[in-house]
């Protein structure tokens, strides 16, 4: 009688796979990237930066740095320091950079998304905001003592020229995180590169009373952006990925877990416009992706507010079940219990990770946002995270942008 064969589960064998490589590959953290790259106040100036191709890929570390010289008797305060509800209220130091995009060996674009939204999702992911440190009164020294991320909150105005340091990190995750290996990426190949493209904001500083809400600056009363100069900014990139990864003593070659690697973890953005007061506003989920959380700024034609003008945040599926239904003090609520503080003025946080939204199951989803109060030129920016099959990436609705 013939030996009967013994089908192996590929979920079973994927896990395994995943373990092996966690348990077993040293994890690396290398800079691969660093250049001082010219920069004028006002203009745009992308970098495009291809990846060593090494390893298994999980996740990249941006460190943007360098000095801003004020002329004399110039000033500028950072964004997030202004009054909240009145114009030119931002996210500060999270819009240093105004776009990161990583495009994969496939071609298919992981990331295409603002600077503040990386430093959200990467405070949401870890409970706390990102690279902050809490003070303490502990005799030995114990608290918030390094220059991690640091942005002064105003360029004083005085009889010399100031000279100000910045320094900020950004993640940008490639893998969905550090027990779970779905949308790592196999780098150690030579038929295709990685692509990591970033810009440095336009709007690094504004003119006074504008929208600040993409700004890191907000300029005094008649002082003007060209008082503000720079012998350039520092971009250096780092790459975590696993190296020496365990090896099939049968075939001899690499082990990797396959169903992760087929997965794509992707991080987008969307600009909305057209709202209404009191007026439902749709913004549809894409086909075919799980979605693990959502966030949106309400950029009140550059006034940022704090609940008094959004009367409910809804997230309703295809047969018009309201799975969530919530004012904006009970968002933040929801918000507090899982960061313990809440997110930057005007900013809302969705969070699916226990119950990721899976569009295959609910048919056309919508996040339903309805302000109270409406001023020309309002906008909704709008951040998703989602992982997907990589190949219905290409095949599945993308998210409109007005």
């Amino acid at each position: 009688m013939a030996p009967q064969s013994q089908s192996v589960n590929p979920a079973q064998a994927n896990a395994y796979a995943s373990m092996l490589v966690r348990q077993r590959a040293k994890k690396m953290v290398q800079r691969t990237y660093q250049q001082v790259v010219p920069y004028t106040f006002g203009a745009a100036n992308t970098i495009n930066i291809p990846l060593r191709p090494v390893g298994l890929l999980t996740a990249l570390k941006i460190v943007v740095s360098g000095t801003i010289d004020g002329a004399i008797g110039a000033g500028a305060v950072r964004t997030d320091t202004v009054a909240t509800g009145t114009v030119g209220d931002g996210h500060g130091a999270a819009n240093v950079l105004s776009n990161i995009s990583l495009i994969d060996l496939s071609s298919n674009t992981r990331v295409n998304a603002p600077g503040w939204y990386l430093h959200m999702l990467a405070t949401a992911r870890r409970n706390a905001p990102f690279t902050a440190a809490y003070t303490s009164d502990d005799t030995s020294g114990y608290g918030a003592n390094f220059a991690v991320n640091t942005m002064p909150a105003a360029i004083t105005a005085g009889g010399a020229i100031t000279h100000t340091a910045f320094r900020h990190v950004y993640d940008v995750p490639v893998a969905y995180g550090p027990d779970d290996l779905r949308g790592a990426i196999y780098a150690a190949v030579t038929s295709a590169t990685l692509n990591l493209q970033v810009t440095i904001n336009p709007n690094f500083a504004v003119a006074n009373a504008t929208n600040g809400v993409e700004a890191v600056y907000m300029m005094d009363a008649g002082d003007a952006i060209t008082t503000l100069s720079t012998t350039g900014i520092t971009v250096a990139v780092y790459q975590e990925y696993y190296d020496m990864l365990p090896v099939d003593p049968n075939t001899g070659l690499v082990i990797l877990p396959p169903l992760d690697l087929a997965k794509a973890y992707l991080i987008n953005s969307s600009v909305y416009t057209g709202l209404a007061a009191t007026a439902q506003f749709p913004i549809s989920f894409a086909n075919w992706r799980e979605f693990q959380s959502a966030a949106f700024i309400y950029d009140n034609a550059g006034v940022l507010n704090v609940g008094t003008d959004i009367s409910e945040i809804l997230l309703q599926s295809a047969n018009m079940t309201s799975i969530l239904q919530v004012d904006p003090f009970l968002c933040q609520a929801y918000t507090r219990e899982r960061l313990g503080c809440d997110m930057p003025d005007g900013t809302y946080y969705i969070d699916f990770r226990r119950q990721p939204i899976i569009t295959q199951e609910f048919g056309n989803m919508q996040l339903t946002v309805t302000p109270s109060a409406v001023t020309g030129g309002a906008r909704l920016l709008v951040g998703w995270e989602a992982i997907a099959d990589q190949n219905t990436v290409m095949l599945s609705g993308a998210f409109r942008q007005n």
